[in-house]
């Protein structure tokens, strides 16, 4: 899904589209576990599965925007971005022009939702396609999700099936590396349970009607499974894609219009309603569908459209993160923000970066102060000790029953006086 350029260098001047394809050699890595049987899952994930995470990669995982010249789309990593902005005083007449000011826009795009800095912070490290900080959310919600812990002995509820165009044979390469990022921010071992089937999906609705499909057959599969005592059997179906960075809307799948996301949930609940017997959520299985889009798009003040596949940014990360259950920290309130810095460190999220400071120059604590009391101590507590004694060594002398300094200066004109007094004597 990504323009790739193997025969030139990796930046090259005259252009933004040139990345690389280096993965290691994908004729010595083995083939994946899910190769055997594309479009459904083993059966022993079919007895305990209870969330199915259907994983995109481009868009979602690592960030690209749309070329509006229609050549494919452009990731958005570091050498990108190190070529825009060399590019950026001589972007007038250049051929690559919408590409370096689309980098640029991105660059400089603020996250929000409680999220601080641009979507620089998202750039993928060349030569990775992927961004450690979404790779760390995605292993952060197959942990909500339930995933397996080491030393539990518990069995797996969460299959995480690969819908990306990473699936196919030649990107065998890439997969192990994504599980290997996946499995180092869990700390247990991970690999994709399952791929939808391959198909020539490069259109949203393909893909849409991929995940149906692979949803429908899980649900005839789990209908054909021995009838459990008890309450309905749950299922829930997250999937995460920015369908080939395109809006929702104007979409056709069947007979049925897609012009929201809620629409497309709805289509893919239709559709694992037709492979059982009676409707989910009345009787044997009691479904659940969330479709995330990471999309976004925004028009720049010179009338560029930018239409981005903006990955997991922490808007998109609530969505699915309340879906599976947990609270969204920025959605309740301030009183919560001290549980987001555990739950970082307990997913393995990526530390914030320390902010910068600003100094309190010495001379301004000499000045008399303008502010209240309350914020002169707030400034004082945080200097160094060693800076504030600097800064009040003249109010502690001015405070001391005597002056050294004022003794040594009375002392040194008595002597020139008295050295004075002496020259006459000897004349």
């Amino acid at each position: 899904q990504v323009s790739v350029s193997p025969q030139l260098p990796i930046l090259c001047p005259t252009s933004c589209r040139s990345f690389p394809a280096t993965f290691g050699q994908a004729a010595q890595m083995a083939v994946p576990n899910w190769a055997g049987d594309p479009g459904r899952l083993p059966e022993a994930c079919v007895e305990e599965v209870e969330t199915v995470i259907f994983v995109d990669v481009d868009g979602v995982l690592n960030v690209g925007a749309r070329d509006q010249k229609g050549t494919g789309p452009i990731l958005f990593n570091d050498l990108n971005l190190k070529c825009s902005q060399r590019l950026w005083d001589q972007r007038q007449g250049h051929p690559d022009r919408h590409c370096v000011e689309t980098m640029m826009s991105i660059g400089h795009r603020q996250l929000g939702h409680g999220e601080h800095g641009t979507y620089a912070k998202l750039a993928c490290e060349a030569p990775s396609h992927l961004s450690q900080v979404l790779v760390s959310r995605l292993a952060a919600l197959l942990r909500t999700a339930g995933w397996p812990i080491a030393g539990t002995g518990r069995a797996g509820s969460v299959a995480a099936v690969l819908s990306s165009s990473w699936r196919r044979p030649q990107h065998i390469a890439r997969v192990r590396g994504l599980e290997h990022a996946v499995a180092q921010h869990l700390g247990v071992p991970f690999a994709f349970s399952g791929r939808t089937e391959l198909s020539d999906d490069d259109q949203h609705e393909a893909r849409l009607a991929s995940v149906a499909t692979f949803v429908k057959r899980l649900c005839a599969d789990i209908e054909r499974q021995p009838p459990r005592q008890g309450p309905a059997r749950k299922l829930r179906v997250l999937v995460l894609d920015d369908f080939f960075i395109t809006p929702a809307g104007g979409w056709s799948c069947g007979n049925l219009q897609i012009d929201s996301v809620a629409a497309a949930e709805k289509y893919l609940f239709e559709q694992a309603a037709h492979a059982t017997s009676d409707s989910p959520g009345r009787a044997g299985l009691d479904l659940q569908v969330k479709v995330v889009h990471t999309y976004d798009e925004w028009t720049t003040k010179d009338g560029l459209l930018v239409q981005v596949g903006s990955g997991l940014t922490m808007a998109r990360f609530c969505e699915a993160m309340s879906f599976l259950g947990s609270e969204c920290l920025h959605c309740h309130g301030a009183e919560h923000r001290s549980v987001a810095l555990r739950s970082e460190v307990k997913f393995d999220m990526p530390k914030a970066s320390k902010p910068k400071v600003s100094k309190t120059k010495v001379g301004d604590l000499l000045v008399p102060p303008t502010t209240s009391v309350s914020k002169g101590r707030a400034i004082i507590r945080r200097l160094p000790m060693w800076r504030c004694l600097a800064a009040l060594w003249p109010w502690l002398l001015a405070t001391l029953p005597w002056n050294p300094w004022a003794w040594h200066h009375e002392h040194f004109e008595a002597e020139v006086t008295a050295s004075a007094s002496m020259g006459d004597l000897v004349k």
